[in-house]
């Protein structure tokens, strides 16, 4: 079956073109690598506040692109004592769909 994902690739296609699309999704890769870099640093200094609204900022992103487990686990992981296996956990969750995506 057509995934979240498929269907709001379909969406921004037929909206912006195939081009447009790939650029939309290398930002967002892009940005997530920021964002993980971001909630790295705020677990090492325990601003816990800024590791929230990044997550909020990466739920937001992943739902825009249709990666809505992404952003479900997002969504998980505030309001939880986040730890670096976590952060990590997402970073893999990112990018085996980088790989996956960009095949």
């Amino acid at each position: 079956g057509r995934t979240a994902f498929d269907l709001r690739k379909a969406e921004i296609v037929e909206a912006l073109g195939e081009d447009d699309f790939a650029e939309l999704l290398e930002t967002f890769f892009d940005d997530t690598r920021d964002i993980l870099g971001g909630l790295r640093s705020a677990l090492e200094g325990g601003r816990g506040e800024d590791a929230d609204r990044l997550l909020h900022a990466l739920k937001g992103a992943a739902s825009n692109m249709g990666l809505a487990d992404i952003a479900a686990h997002s969504q998980q992981l505030r309001g939880a004592s986040l730890d670096a296996d976590q952060v990590q956990a997402l970073a893999n969750a990112l990018s085996a769909y980088q790989q996956k995506l960009a095949a």
